[in-house]
């Protein structure tokens, strides 16, 4: 399941080092690209599944756990699937196709979500007062000052929300089982009404769904995030940083399964990385 909005080079490589027989690829394209300009992508051996009510996606924003929810709702309603992997568009797998499907179907009763070892000040105010500009933050620095001002007003007089719920936050992009997704998807108006208002949802859902329930039990590793999410991301060099063709040999020598993010602009290091998946089939 991949939500996508731009670089649609990069995106159909993705597809294409995700084309399996064993495969279906469901894709969400920002409401905010013009249906003329959405990439004619096609599969050999997946099927493929545009999902043709689309959400304009804001960072940071509750548009965001609104189009996962419509990922996985939508592909919970087509079929059950032993496990729904949700991707970026920049992301790219790091070992071959066969390799992900037997490794997961060697952990069947495994959930894959990186947990951040931590909670800390700054996480407890994305979810515990409210944010109303969230929409609007990301490129306009009036917005990001307003809100930082009003979150801090709210902490400082005690206007603090959900504080009965133990928060944990970790990285958007999990693979669950079909289990864990009908779990999702019962709690899906709560969730919406939950996080309404709040900074990052896309962080903390999932997490907090997890381990306020059996399912925490279920986790891979609780430990160590990216282990636990089988995703390498890099956000000491960047947020997240762009990998390049200089990080081609840390990249196949990773033993993490996927890895984000990267740019169709970095050509070298994904036709590499491409070729080398490929020949390792």
């Amino acid at each position: 399941m991949i939500i996508a909005h731009t670089d649609w080079s990069l995106l159909k490589t993705l597809v294409s080092l995700l084309d399996y027989e064993l495969n279906d690829i469901y894709i969400h394209i920002d409401a905010k690209v013009p249906a003329k300009s959405i990439p004619h992508i096609t599969c050999s051996r997946s099927k493929i599944y545009y999902l043709e009510r689309r959400i304009s996606v804001a960072w940071g924003d509750i548009s965001v756990v609104e189009a996962e929810y419509l990922l996985f709702e939508t592909a919970y309603n087509n079929r059950h699937y032993s496990y729904y992997h949700l991707l970026s568009g920049m992301d790219l797998p790091l070992k071959p196709k066969e390799h992900i499907y037997t490794f997961f179907m060697q952990n069947g009763s495994k959930n894959f979500i990186g947990f951040c070892p931590y909670n800390d000040t700054l996480s407890d105010i994305r979810v515990r007062t409210y944010h109303f500009f969230v929409s609007k933050m990301r490129d306009n620095r009036f917005y990001r000052l307003l809100d930082r001002i009003i979150a801090k007003c709210l902490v400082v007089f005690g206007c603090l929300r959900n504080k009965e719920i133990y928060f944990r936050k970790g990285s958007t992009w999990v693979s669950v089982t079909n289990d864990f997704v009908r779990y999702m998807l019962a709690n899906k108006t709560m969730v919406l009404e939950l996080y309404k208002h709040t900074f990052g949802a896309d962080e903390f859902f999932i997490q907090t769904l997890c381990w306020n329930s059996r399912f925490r039990n279920s986790v891979y590793d609780l430990n160590d995030e990216y282990n636990g999410c089988q995703r390498l991301i890099d956000w000491e060099r960047g947020w997240p940083y762009t990998w390049q063709e200089k990080d081609y040999n840390e990249l196949i020598a990773s033993e993490y399964l996927f890895a984000r993010k990267f740019s169709s602009e970095n050509a070298e290091l994904i036709n590499r990385l491409t070729t080398f998946l490929n020949t390792q089939n």
